[in-house]
């Protein structure tokens, strides 16, 4: 399970990156603090489906597109 975090938090980092934000950016557009979504960035704890599609909203993409290569 520790993998899947890690591996979600590096492909909404990319996302993020790709966008041209930065962790304070999207943090407040999608509700969170900069440090939780720091903690989400580096695998370190789980997100809520909820917030993930705040995150996905904020970056214009699906949930889906987030866990694409994720297994």
């Amino acid at each position: 399970m520790r993998d899947f975090a890690k591996k979600l938090g590096k492909t909404i980092k990319i996302a993020r990156i790709k966008q041209d934000l930065n962790q304070y950016e999207l943090a407040a557009q999608a509700d969170i603090t900069q440090s939780h979504l720091s903690k989400v960035e580096l695998g370190g704890v789980n997100i809520s489906v909820i917030k993930l599609k705040c995150i996905a909203d904020v970056l214009g993409c699906k949930m889906s597109d987030l866990l694409l290569d994720i297994e």
